[in-house]
């Protein structure tokens, strides 16, 4: 379980982006956590991530903090709808070689394939990704981390530039991802017919509180 105490963060001066949150999040349930644009969305991802580190209170996983946890960075995968990442000089494939090799994925080659071909990129593998709009971009990178099967999956805006039929695809895999391995899944988003389209819970971050 994922678990955050009186979790506190700001930047400089500034009020409060967090303050006093607690929650804890259950493996096996998608929790969507719904906010306006500068609500917190992305800093609350980061920090369950641990690329940030909160001013005050904690953060845990089954109990320990995550400072204390070896290698808890390799056990989530953060997905939003930046595609930076990806090396616009490589090819689709040499991309996907790379991260397989860096993540060191074992997933079968055929379903890689499947996957590419149900989401209409399959053909362009062999194109510069400097080439790819930012839908294709964003199609090979959420594959990319999906195929981690990470613990923890964390979910940021990451549909900003799918359409529906991608979006589908990957709310179906994600459904299996958090339901059938008991993974711990957070999703969050401006939108809030998106949120309740992901999550069986729905959160509300607002002045730097969850409700």
């Amino acid at each position: 379980m994922l678990t955050l105490t009186n979790l506190h963060k700001s930047f400089a001066k500034e009020l409060p982006v967090l303050d006093s949150v607690n929650w804890s999040f259950t493996p096996g349930e998608t929790t969507g956590i719904f906010g306006l644009n500068g609500s917190g969305k992305t800093t609350l991802l980061r920090l369950l991530a641990h690329t940030y580190l909160p001013g005050r209170g904690k953060i845990t996983y089954h109990g320990e903090k995550l400072d204390k946890i070896k290698n808890y960075t390799s056990r989530v995968a953060f997905i939003n709808s930046e595609t930076r990442n990806l090396y616009r000089r490589l090819t689709g494939a040499q991309n996907l070689a790379f991260f397989k090799t860096l993540f060191k994925l074992e997933t079968a080659d055929s379903q890689i394939k499947e996957w590419l071909e149900e989401l209409g990129i399959l053909g362009a593998m062999s194109k510069q990704i400097s080439t790819y709009s930012m839908g294709m971009k964003q199609k090979l990178w959420v594959v990319i981390q999906l195929l981690r099967d990470s613990e923890i999956l964390l979910l940021d805006e990451f549909t900003d530039h799918l359409d529906q039929q991608s979006i589908n695809f990957f709310k179906n895999k994600i459904y299996q991802h958090q339901n059938f391995q008991q993974k711990t899944v957070v999703y969050a988003s401006r939108r809030i017919d998106f949120t309740k389209e992901f999550a069986g819970r729905v959160l509300t971050l607002k002045d730097g509180q969850l409700v």
